[in-house]
Parts: C-alpha cells; sequence; structure tokens
C-alpha cells in the first residue's frame, strides 16, 4: 500500500466525508476603527516570537508612530470570559494557527442561517490534552456531558461574528453541535484509527455490498431535519430568526432557534429551582429556548420575568408558540443514511448508537489490538 502523506489522508477523509474543508482567510480587526485593516493568514507566517510573551500581545500590527493599535479584544465576551476560572477559553485561540480548517456554513444543519450574516466557524483536530479530559465523561451525568462536549467545542472550534471577532462556542446554535463535534472528530483520527462502525437496519441482499455489515459514522452519513416551507416563510434575515405577526393578537412573536448558551443559562435555572424544590411547567421549559435571543443578557431574573408573564399568555398565544417549538425542528437526525454504491444508491440507514459509550467519540475503543 502506498505510504500517504497526511494531508493526502485528510483529503481522501473528506471526500468521504462529503464536504472540503476550506483554508481559513483569518481576518484580524484592529481597535483603530477610522482606518479599518484587514490581515489575511500571511501575516501570520512568522510567528516565533520571544516565548515570554502573551501569543494573543504578540500579534500586534506593527506600525510606525500612527500604529493602529493590537487586536481588538473588548467584546463583552472576552470581558466576561476573563474572569471564568476555566483556563485558556476561546479569546484565546490564535487563529492563524496552522492546523485550522474552515467549515463551510452552508452545510451546518443550520445552514448557517441563524447566525450573523458572514460568521465563519473553524475547527482544528483534538490535542492529547483534550482526549485526555474527554475520556472522563460521564454517560450517565447530563451535566457531565454537556461539560465535555462543550470544552472539546471551546478548544477545538472557533467562531467569528463579523462585528464581534471571535466569540463563545455558547453561540453555537445547538442543533449544530453534533455535526460539529463530529467534523472535529473526523479531522482527529483522519487515519480511521477509531471508527465508530453502526449496524444497518435495512442491509442490502448483496454479498458485494460494502456496507452491508455496516459503516463508518462521519458526517457525511448524517441525515438533517428540514423546517416545512410554511414556516420559512416567515423567517426574518435581518434578525436571523422568525417572525410572526398574529393579527387576531395584535402582536408580533419572535422566535429563535436556540443556542447552546441559551439552552444552558435555561438548565441552569431548572436546576436551581429544583433545588429549592419549585416547580416548573413542563411547556414552559420546552417553549422557554426559543424565546430568548442571547445569552448573556439571560438572567435567572429574565427567566423568572418571562416565566410569570407566561401566565398571561392566553390559550391560543400558548398553544401557537408551543406547536412552533415543534415545528422548527433543524438538527441532525438519530439515523444515520448512506447510498450504497453497488445496488443502485438504495438508501441504507442505522441507528446511530456508541456502545461503548460516548468516549469513543474521541479515545481509541481498541488500543491494544491497534498496538499488540
Amino acid at each position: 500500500m502506498k505510504n500517504l502523506s497526511p494531508e493526502e489522508i485528510l483529503r481522501n477523509k473528506e471526500a468521504a466525508s462529503g464536504f472540503v474543508y476550506d483554508e481559513p482567510k483569518v481576518e484580524v480587526v484592529v481597535t483603530n476603527t477610522e482606518n479599518p485593516v484587514t490581515l489575511n493568514e500571511n501575516a501570520y507566517a512568522s510567528q516565533e516570537q520571544s516565548p515570554s510573551k502573551d501569543p494573543i500581545e504578540e500579534q500586534t500590527v506593527q506600525n510606525p508612530p500612527n500604529s493602529l493599535g493590537r487586536i481588538e479584544r473588548k467584546h463583552p465576551y472576552f470581558q466576561q470570559e476573563a474572569q471564568s476560572t476555566q483556563p485558556n477559553n476561546s479569546a484565546q485561540k490564535q487563529p492563524g494557527e496552522l492546523g485550522w480548517k474552515n467549515i463551510p456554513m452552508s452545510i451546518l444543519p443550520s445552514k448557517g442561517m441563524y447566525y450573523p450574516d458572514g460568521t465563519r466557524i473553524a475547527i482544528r483536530a483534538a490535542e492529547v490534552k483534550e482526549i485526555r479530559h474527554f475520556s472522563t465523561i460521564d454517560d450517565e451525568d447530563r451535566i457531565d456531558i454537556e461539560e465535555k462536549l462543550g470544552y472539546i467545542l471551546d478548544k477545538c472550534m472557533r467562531m467569528d461574528f463579523p462585528t464581534q471577532g471571535i466569540v463563545s462556542y455558547q453561540d453555537l446554535k445547538s442543533e449544530d453541535r453534533f455535526f460539529i463535534t463530529l467534523a472535529i472528530r473526523d479531522l482527529t483520527f483522519t487515519r480511521g484509527e477509531n471508527s465508530v462502525i453502526l449496524i444497518p437496519n435495512n442491509p442490502c441482499e448483496s454479498k458485494e455490498c460494502p456496507v452491508r455489515d455496516g459503516f463508518e459514522l462521519r458526517t457525511g452519513v448524517l441525515s438533517m431535519y428540514e423546517i416545512e416551507d410554511k414556516i420559512l416563510e416567515y423567517y426574518d434575515s435581518e434578525r436571523r430568526c422568525f417572525s410572526f405577526d398574529i393579527k387576531k393578537l395584535d402582536k408580533n412573536i419572535k422566535m429563535f432557534v436556540p443556542s447552546i448558551g441559551v439552552t444552558k443559562r435555561i438548565s441552569d435555572f431548572i436546576i436551581s429551582l429544583a433545588k429549592r424544590g419549585v416547580e416548573i411547567d413542563d411547556a414552559f421549559v420546552q417553549i422557554s429556548p426559543f424565546i430568548f435571543e442571547d445569552w448573556r443578557t439571560l438572567t435567572e431574573g429574565s427567566l423568572q420575568s418571562r416565566l410569570k408573564e407566561s401566565d398571561s399568555w392566553s390559550k391560543e398565544e400558548f398553544s401557537l408558540l408551543f406547536e412552533l417549538s415543534e415545528k422548527i425542528k433543524i438538527g441532525t437526525k438519530s439515523k444515520a443514511l448512506i447510498n450504497c454504491p453497488k445496488c443502485g444508491g438504495r438508501e441504507v440507514t442505522a441507528d446511530i448508537t456508541f456502545p461503548k459509550g460516548l468516549r469513543s467519540l474521541f479515545v481509541i475503543s481498541d488500543i491494544i489490538g491497534e498496538l499488540l
């Protein structure tokens, strides 16, 4: 067998997964807004600076007297995250580092429709330190699952909003999370050394079928939910949400595709109430992720206020919100799908399962068989 270079292996993996990672086109925003400057990734061609300096501080535009200043880091998220006890938060990622690959927004389950126009997402392969942390995941503890998946995204994903720069992984839409996590996994194991094989529900009868006994879980076999056309008619391209003018109620209702941050804040709120022995309406729990736009402004006080406000909803308004929360459904389905190349393109499906637990996403399950 021909020995392939890492880049050739990656390209083969990309072809198998159904999409190609673009090379990131890095833009660096500086604080001088009167004379904005855009740098491409070549500006980082030489990063061998003094090891004693902060990497972020090193990325400064070197100009004579009329210096354009250092890279902008004053977004509220960076200020908030600077107070976090978690080390190496997203603000410390270097966008020009080698190994980052752009994800085309159009291939996400959300198709990029619910992010600011011009949003870019880049990923890199998980390193040993991230895999080591992820390996302790407890499949029975939902909070731990959320923390471990969030850790992988925080370290291995970079998301840029055009007017804000690098933002938190919590701005990722919840329904895009599994796709991005799997894309990071694909990039981490380019040699197929950690395959998760899915068993077909409807295997082909032909013995020559290459997927008869199973096929590998990867981004290229994920199937997506599609929002109904009658709901898409109410899509607001400016607000990146759904806007419904309800004439009978004489009001406008806006509904947002939930981000990781919004769902996390609501989950924390529910846990807090439960600890205090306070019951919360299940219907509000289902609706609430869709009525809040930004997780940064979501506090226990604002949630309490909206919960109290929901008591005054009319039966028509409640019924509409409840139904819309079910209709606005994107993300990956629980079944993977592949077209058999030997059976005329016949669709073969399989349930997405992890027999050896979620840790098998990033921990090689049969390492003894691989190395001994």
